[in-house]
């Protein structure tokens, strides 16, 4: 009986420092050298979908400073969390959320504070994107891109004639001028249209399915991804639409690889592209010293969501359910939030 009561009061004792370190989350043992703050979704389920499709599956939004302190949840709602957005100065972050029965576009502090919905519609209202000066926000709804100023007015159409993939996120150019995104029906292809709605072009005419462009930082290049369901290889293009090069070369067209590379993402230098194939790759941007960051064995859950640290110096990602933080060269993985529920989708600020 003696024996019994011990393991009882040793259990008990556990389970109450699990609690004080917060919703069952422990403190990363070894703090990262890495800047600013990224902000990631909380699920208390295993949900492996795209990271701007709208679930009805609760979820959190957290910060935490890329050193692994100050982890902190800023949305504790029951309701589903989407498509997290830095503002270009870091103090806030636009999502979408059903938390008033439908999804609205929000935006909240970086504190958790000045939560507004901007959008109250009863169409879906999905994949915010800021303005790059932090003015204005573009987003999905219904399959049709808007564009709404930051404090919830001005709300403006810029296009009826489209169906965008709200699973793939928008891309602003660098300038603010124009706007890339994947778009059908049938099949998607590549479109840019001005922030003032005018000269919409279709960037992309193939017969396998375009998606997921994103705007290099000097405006000049757009690289996408290429294929099926799957495979896929990562693309780059001028930002007229000429000039359409593979990078990958892995066989998007041959149904019997293995490889699939998706989601790329460009280094805030312009100089490289990171891409998800298994694992977890960065590429110079003309497709030469493509490196292998991540080396996780075959049976085991994959590296997703690579994101870029604001001075291309680290990488965050998620790994079996956690966010992680390594060296732009694969060095020095960190698991950040240690957690029990399934952290997704890592996003830096943009700043700091």
């Amino acid at each position: 009986m003696g024996r019994f009561i011990g393991v009882a009061i040793a259990s008990l004792v556990a389970l109450l420092l699990l609690a004080a370190c917060g919703e069952g989350r422990r403190p990363t043992a070894t703090p990262t050298p890495a800047r600013g703050k990224i902000a990631f979704l909380s699920f208390t389920i295993d949900w492996p979908g795209p990271p701007a499709h709208p679930i009805d599956e609760p979820s959190d939004i957290y910060v935490v400073n890329a050193d692994g302190t100050g982890l902190t949840n800023l949305t504790n709602h029951p309701a589903g969390h989407e498509s997290l957005a830095w503002a270009p100065d870091g103090m806030r972050i636009a999502f979408s959320s059903n938390r008033d029965g439908n999804w609205d576009i929000y935006v909240i502090n970086a504190d958790g504070l000045g939560l507004t919905n901007l959008t109250n519609s009863p169409s879906q209202d999905v994949a915010p994107i800021w303005l790059p000066d932090g003015t204005k926000i573009a987003f999905v709804s219904g399959g049709q891109l808007f564009l709404i100023h930051a404090d919830g007015s001005g709300l403006t159409r810029l296009a009826d004639n489209v169906l965008i993939h709200a699973a793939c996120p928008l891309s602003w150019s660098p300038d603010g001028l124009r706007i890339v995104f994947t778009s059908g029906p049938g099949n998607f292809d590549i479109y840019v249209i001005n922030v003032d709605g005018s000269e919409l072009t279709r960037l992309t005419d193939h017969p396998s399915q375009d998606w997921c462009p994103s705007w290099s930082p000097d405006g000049e290049k757009i690289v996408f991804q290429r294929g099926e369901f799957p495979p896929n290889d990562i693309f780059i293009m001028n930002a007229d639409g000429s000039g359409v090069t593979n990078l990958t070369n892995t066989g998007y067209l041959d149904i019997n690889t293995d490889r699939d590379e998706l989601f790329p993402a460009w280094s805030p230098d312009g100089t490289r592209v990171s891409y998800e194939s298994n694992d977890i790759y960065v590429m110079n941007a003309d497709g030469s010293n493509v490196t292998r960051l991540t080396d996780t064995p075959l049976q085991e859950e994959k590296p997703l969501s690579p994101a870029w640290a604001p001075d291309g110096s680290y990488i965050t990602f998620e790994l079996e359910g956690d966010i992680y933080v390594m060296n732009a060269d694969g060095s020095g993985k960190t698991n950040l939030t240690q957690s029990p529920a399934i952290d997704r989708f890592p996003v830096w600020t943009r700043s700091g």
